[in-house]
């Protein structure tokens, strides 16, 4: 026989209002929603469907907020105990880099190019996403592009092809560059 789903009242309604209120990350504050909302005595599939997420999701959330009470609501992976791999000067030191240094490999700077300049700093191997997560999150470092060009509008191509001649490419530049935030 199933066991019914219940709230343990380690917080007031209006506490669990004003967690949910206060939360930062999203996915915390829908959590608060889903035990301020059981509380309230919906179904876990209701509150699955306004969470737009699964009944189990809502009966996990509950069991583990009365079993650990308000911490466990909290979004505890930023937390995990692991260093950085880079400190404050081996981030400067990466900024430098990336300004004044060509990548390893040549070319512009990305995640995977980040990633071998940070294995040869720190003599273990990075992954290629730990240096798009320095060169985006961290240094909050973006690839700007420009957009592709229709060759229609480059007025001298446009001409010269009216004229019989060859499409040529645009004399345009394509070149990427990594800028700042």
């Amino acid at each position: 026989m199933a066991t019914i789903l219940t709230v343990l009242p380690h917080l007031s309604d209006e506490q669990l209002r004003r967690r949910a209120e206060d939360a930062d990350d999203p996915d915390e504050r829908m959590r608060w929603v889903a035990i301020l909302q059981k509380k309230a005595g919906r179904s876990p599939e209701l509150i699955a469907d306004f969470c737009n997420r699964k009944p189990d999701w809502v009966r996990r959330v509950v069991r583990k907020y009365n079993a650990e009470g308000p911490d466990a609501i909290a979004d505890r992976r930023s937390s995990n105990g692991l260093p950085p791999l880079l400190d404050d000067a081996g981030l400067e030191e990466l900024e430098r880099a990336l300004l004044h240094d060509t990548p390893p490999g040549g070319g512009d700077w990305n995640g995977p190019k980040v990633a071998r300049w940070m294995s040869t700093r720190l003599g273990r191997t990075v992954h290629p996403q730990t240096g798009w997560a320095y060169l985006a999150k961290r240094l909050r470092w973006s690839i700007k592009a420009p957009e592709h060009i229709h060759p229609e509008s480059d007025e001298e191509a446009v001409e010269a092809f009216k004229k019989g001649g060859s499409r040529r490419a645009s004399r345009r530049s394509r070149v990427s560059i990594l800028v700042p935030l």
